[in-house]
């Protein structure tokens, strides 16, 4: 578990540790100025460690490779390295790490469909297709993965099974902008290959 879950509820400890302490100091008799030296160590201590995590939050990238570092076997980081590569358009380090996260998690559906966005993006579109399924399967109420099939099957010219995709994806999402844009245009598309 990340360790930022920890900060609120360990607020009540915190305050009960340091009443506590000034109880113990006191009945102890120590010095004011080597618990103020203590408690400089700590903070400096802690200042220290806080400064080493804050290299691995500069990005997304590092956040995601410093998880992998750490972990091994991570199926969440190496989606998300793959989302941070998709993004920048590097298509052979995305597929790598989408690769990997349903290596180790096959029903993962979030990777199925980026590996379907890549091989859309090659021109691959019955591997797209193949790989929107899986993540339909795996993930039935899955949104964007319908939308993306529809796109697929728009490219190839299959206004019929664009629409059938894009109304089920907007059934999901019926605020989706983007959903309906799509939808509409391919019904406007088909209503003119249809003629008068």
């Amino acid at each position: 578990m990340a360790d930022r879950y920890a900060y609120t509820p360990m607020i009540g400890l915190f305050v009960l540790i340091v009443w506590g302490l000034t109880d113990v100091f006191s009945y102890l008799h120590i010095p004011r100025a080597v618990v103020a030296a203590a408690a400089s160590l700590v903070i400096l201590s802690l200042a220290i460690v806080s400064y080493t995590q804050l290299r691995y939050w500069q990005n997304s990238e590092i956040v995601f490779s410093h998880a992998l570092a750490v972990t091994g076997r991570n199926h969440i980081a190496h989606v998300g390295l793959g989302n941070v590569y998709l993004r920048n358009d590097a298509m052979t380090k995305a597929e790598y790490h989408y690769r990997q996260a349903i290596s180790i998690r096959p029903d993962d559906p979030v990777a199925l469909n980026n590996l379907g966005v890549i091989a859309y993006r090659r021109g691959a579109l019955q591997d797209a297709i193949h790989y929107y399924r899986e993540a339909i399967r795996f993930e039935p109420n899955f949104a964007k993965a319908y939308y993306n099939l529809g796109t697929t099957f728009e490219s190839q010219g299959n206004w019929s099974k664009a629409i059938e995709q894009f109304r089920i994806a907007l059934q999901m999402n019926p605020d989706a902008y983007s959903i309906k844009i799509a939808l509409n245009d391919a019904e406007q598309y088909q209503k003119k290959r249809a003629g008068p």
